[in-house]
């Protein structure tokens, strides 16, 4: 249970990091993700490059660890 709680916390902390860049450009990342799933949808030859996939990859196997009966 100390697994599944862990991962949980991991999961929804990682979605608060803030992203700023040139431009006056800034976002958390839970928007950022948001976008994604929509371009992801509409275009999806825009959102596929592994700076975008390798993380979203890994926020889903998270996300499956808190499926499983015992997360391993």
């Amino acid at each position: 249970m100390k697994a599944k709680i862990l991962n949980a916390l991991l999961l929804v902390t990682s979605l608060f990091g803030y992203l700023e860049w040139g431009g006056n450009n800034h976002l958390f990342l839970f928007q950022a993700e948001g976008e994604i799933f929509s371009k992801l949808i509409s275009d999806p030859k825009s959102v596929i490059h592994p700076f975008i996939l390798l993380p979203i990859i890994g926020q889903a196997l998270l996300l499956i660890t808190l499926l499983q009966k015992t997360p391993h």
